[in-house]
């Protein structure tokens, strides 16, 4: 920002909107900040002004301090506020500040950077819209991206799939779906655990093993699925798998170890 640049303030809260890869506002948080501010009154607020720019209609896009926006809202207190130049801030600028205040969960990254239209963070919205919300080791394991690297990834708006990795990725989905729902007829409490690493890992390890069938498993699950029990281990899951894929089934018996 430039040296010039002055604190403004303003009760014109219309005037403001946040741009929508911002990561969601966290209420929790803004109760947090509202409680600062009238502890600390209107000083709090000079000291961390939100940050803005003015768009052509006049409009303020608050590109960092919604949560600060939103206390001052709540309050009735007036907004305090510098505006920036186009060029002088960036999203990941402000991406990179606020997570030194509060971390961005990876879901945040994902929300902001879908935002932004890129296909990957878009494909990943999809698929938890038609499923569930997919946790991050799932997102490991679709891209074969280890912790470390899959959050390098996601943060830098550089996660990608190739469309062979999306194929079998639907599929899998797809096929969890079914078998979750069926295994949930005897027992609904495991209708909770669909993002669960325990039991879609367990399924991933047994559906990526060339010899296995899935009509086969779902046959077998609607006549024995009620011996299914959810372990605490992912590799105890596979087993409880494997009993049901395997019950009296003499040709197609999968071993994993």
């Amino acid at each position: 920002m430039s040296e010039d640049t002055k604190i403004l303030s303003t009760t014109d809260y219309d005037r403001f909107f946040s741009p929508n890869w911002q990561r969601q506002v966290s209420r929790s948080r803004v109760e947090g900040l509202k409680r600062s501010m009238l502890t600390k009154g209107e000083d709090f607020q000079r000291l961390f002004p939100i940050i803005a720019k003015e768009t052509p209609d006049g409009r303020l896009m608050c590109t960092d301090g919604q949560h600060r926006l939103a206390a001052a809202r709540d309050l009735g207190r007036p907004i305090y506020y510098v505006l920036v130049r186009e060029h002088e801030i960036s999203h990941e600028i402000i991406a990179e500040t606020n997570s030194l205040q509060k971390a961005w969960s990876f879901r945040d990254y994902i929300q902001s950077f879908a935002a932004r239209n890129k296909e990957s963070y878009l494909w990943i919205l999809k698929m938890g819209e038609k499923y569930m919300p997919l946790p991050l080791l799932m997102i490991s394991l679709f891209a074969d991206k280890d912790h470390p690297a899959i959050m390098q990834a996601l943060r830098s708006g550089e996660l990608s799939f190739s469309e062979p990795q999306k194929v079998v990725a639907e599929d899998f989905l797809e096929k969890f779906h079914q078998l979750v729902q069926e295994l949930a007829v005897s027992n609904p409490a495991l209708l909770k655990a669909f993002n669960q690493p325990r039991l879609f890992a367990a399924f991933w390890k047994i559906y990526n093993t060339p010899q296995y069938h899935h009509s086969l498993m779902m046959s077998k699950v609607e006549k024995v699925g009620n011996r299914f029990r959810l372990r605490v281990k992912a590799a105890e899951n596979v087993q409880e798998l494997l009993s049901i894929y395997n019950y009296r089934n003499r040709n197609y018996r999968l071993e994993i170890d």
